[in-house]
C-alpha cells in the first residue's frame, strides 16, 4: 500500500499511541485506534462493492467518522466527493449527478436532503450507525486512470460547478512539500477550521495524519463565531492554523483573543483570497508569537506559490502581500495572448504547470478550454492576473474575468478594494457591478466599518477614493454592510453582493 493511505498507516504504526484525532464532542483517537476503524470501515466499504476507481459521495457533517471515512476511501483506491451539507438541494443534485458515485454515504438526519436524487432504496445499517449508504445503479462512473484520490466542485463561470478530479500523486506533491517546509512534528497540534469540501483541508486532513501530528476537528458552532474560535483553538492546544484572511480578520476583531492563551500557536498560514495589508498587520499584533505565510493556488493546482513574512508589513502599502514564489513542484508561466519574460515589473495571467496539477475537470469541454498544452507541458489558466516586483516575487493583481471597462479603461475590481480597505474605518471591502443610467458600467462598493471606528459617510468614502484612485475607478455607489456574505469557504460572497444589485 503506497500514496497517502500507506503513508498514513506507516505513521500509525511509528506513533500507535500519540492522539490522532480530537474534538471537544467526541474526545480523543490515538493512531492505532484510528487505523482500526479505517480498517474495519474499509471492510464495510467492501462489502458495498467499493473498489479501486469507484467514487464515493459523502453527506456528511464535519466529525471523526468522517476523517475514518475519507481514509478508507483512498485505502480501497477510490476517490472521495465530499459535498456541502449546508448547500441547497439543487447545488448537491448537480454535484451527484456530476459525479456519478458508486455509493453515497449520508448521515440519517441528512437523507431527506437526497429527496429525488436516487432512484435507489437507502440501505439503513444497525440502529445507532452514523450513516446512511445508498448505492448507485448502473450508471456509476469508474476512473480509467487509477490513483484519483478526490474530486472537489469549484463554483463555474456558467453558474454550474465544476468537478475538479485531484490524482493521489498530485496530492502528495503538497503534502510532502508542505509538511517539510512549514517542519510540521508529531508534537504539533493542526486546527481544522475548513470544511472537508474545501481544498485547504488536504494539508489539515493529509499532512497533519501523515506526520504523525493531531488534528484538532473544531466545532461547527466556533467556525462561525470568532470568540467560540478563539476558545477552542486555546483549549485544544492548537499549534497550527491554516484558513482564510476574512476567517482570521474576524477572529481577531471579534474572539476576543486577549482573554485567551494562544501563545501556543507557531504558524499560521492563510490562503483562498488577498488579505487587507491593515487587517495583517492587526493579525501579527494579536499573535506576535506565530510564523505567518500566505499560500496561493486554486483547486485545480493546490498550493503553487508561497511567501513568508518576514517582519509587519510597512504602513500604508498598497500593493497586496506578495504571494511569493513557487513551490520546487510548480512550473509557473506569465501570459498575455502569448508567454511573457517573469522579470520585475512583468504583468500577465498566470499559468500553471507542475506535479501538483488536477487530472482535469470531470467535463472534458471545461478541461480543454482551461488545461493548455505549451513546450510539450500541461499548464493551467489560473485566470488570475499577478505583477513581479522588485524582488521576483509574485503580487497578486485580480481576477481576469472580473475585470470590467468603464469610459475606455480596464478596471481590475480588487485594486479599488484594496485601495478602501486602506482607509482606517474600513475593514473590509468588496466591489460589485452594474448599469447607469447611460448605460455604461456602474461601480458599487460594499463595506465593512471597523470595530471602534466611527463610520465614514458617502462623502467621505468618495473623497477618500478621488484621492487615491483614478476619476474613472471611483464607485458610484457605497453601501455599507454588517458584515460582507461569505462563502461556506469562508471567502467573499460576490454572488450574493451581486444578486442584490441586480434586483434593483
Amino acid at each position: 500500500m503506497n500514496g497517502l493511505a500507506g503513508n498514513f498507516a506507516e505513521t500509525a504504526l511509528r506513533y500507535p499511541n500519540q492522539v490522532a484525532l480530537e474534538s471537544k464532542a467526541e474526545g480523543k483517537l490515538t493512531y492505532r485506534e484510528l487505523d482500526l476503524r479505517v480498517c474495519e470501515f474499509s471492510d464495510v466499504l467492501e462489502g458495498y462493492g467499493v473498489t479501486a476507481g469507484d467514487r464515493v459521495a459523502l453527506v456528511l457533517p464535519k466529525s471523526q467518522f468522517k476523517v475514518v471515512v475519507i481514509l478508507s476511501v483512498i485505502r480501497l483506491g477510490a476517490a472521495y466527493v465530499p459535498l456541502d451539507v449546508a448547500a441547497p438541494f439543487s447545488r448537491n443534485k448537480f454535484v451527484i449527478a456530476e459525479a456519478k458515485p458508486k455509493l453515497i454515504l449520508a448521515a440519517p438526519g441528512l437523507l431527506g436532503t437526497l429527496d429525488g436524487v436516487w432512484d435507489e432504496e437507502p440501505i439503513i445499517p444497525d440502529e445507532g450507525e452514523e450513516f446512511v449508504a445508498l448505492i448507485a445503479a448502473d450508471d456509476a462512473a469508474r476512473d480509467e486512470l487509477p490513483g484519483l484520490a478526490y474530486i472537489l466542485f469549484t463554483s463555474g463561470s456558467t453558474g454550474k460547478p465544476k468537478g475538479v478530479a485531484i490524482s493521489e500523486a498530485a496530492a502528495l506533491a503538497f503534502v510532502s512539500w508542505a509538511s517539510a517546509e512549514f517542519n510540521l512534528r508529531p508534537t504539533d497540534s493542526v486546527a481544522s477550521v475548513v470544511p472537508f469540501h474545501f481544498d485547504l483541508s488536504i494539508f489539515d486532513l493529509h499532512a497533519t495524519l501523515t506526520s504523525g501530528a493531531r488534528l484538532v476537528l473544531i466545532s461547527e458552532a466556533a467556525t462561525k463565531n470568532p470568540r467560540l474560535l478563539a476558545g477552542e483553538l486555546a483549549e485544544l492546544g492548537a499549534s497550527f492554523l491554516y484558513t482564510t484572511p476574512t476567517s482570521l480578520r474576524l477572529l481577531v476583531s471579534h474572539g476576543k483573543c486577549e482573554t485567551h492563551n494562544l501563545t501556543g500557536l507557531r504558524q499560521v498560514l492563510y490562503a483562498g483570497e488577498a488579505y487587507p495589508v491593515a487587517d495583517l498587520v492587526r493579525l501579527m499584533e494579536t499573535l506576535p508569537e506565530a510564523e505567518i505565510a500566505n499560500l496561493y493556488g486554486p483547486t485545480e493546482t493546490n498550493v503553487v506559490t508561497f511567501h513568508r513574512l518576514r517582519g509587519v508589513p510597512e504602513p500604508g502599502q498598497q500593493k497586496n502581500i506578495p504571494i511569493g514564489r513557487a513551490c520546487p513542484y510548480a512550473r509557473l508561466l506569465l501570459w498575455d495572448d502569448g508567454p511573457v519574460n517573469q522579470v520585475p515589473d512583468a504583468e500577465g495571467e498566470l499559468l500553471v504547470a507542475g506535479d501538483s496539477l488536477a487530472v482535469g475537470y470531470l467535463d472534458p469541454e471545461a478541461t480543454s478550454r482551461a488545461f493548455i498544452s505549451y513546450n510539450d507541458e500541461r499548464f493551467y489558466h489560473t485566470g488570475d492576473l499577478v505583477w513581479v516586483d522588485d524582488q521576483e516575487n509574485l503580487i497578486f493583481l485580480g481576477r481576469k474575468d472580473r475585470m470590467v471597462k468603464r469610459r475606455g479603461y480596464r478596471i481590475e475590481p480588487a485594486e479599488i478594494e484594496a485601495a478602501l480597505q486602506l482607509h482606517p474605518a474600513v475593514s473590509r471591502a468588496a466591489i460589485t457591478t452594474g448599469t447607469a443610467k447611460d448605460g455604461g458600467v456602474k461601480l458599487v462598493a460594499h463595506y465593512e466599518v471597523t470595530s471602534g471606528e466611527p463610520a465614514p459617510t458617502k462623502l467621505d468614502l468618495m473623497a477618500y477614493c478621488r484621492e487615491h484612485l483614478p476619476l474613472y475607478m471611483v464607485p458610484d455607489g457605497f453601501r455599507q454592510e454588517v458584515e460582507l456574505p461569505r462563502t461556506s469557504s469562508q471567502k467573499t460572497d460576490y454572488a450574493t453582493l451581486q444578486a442584490a444589485v441586480d434586483e434593483e
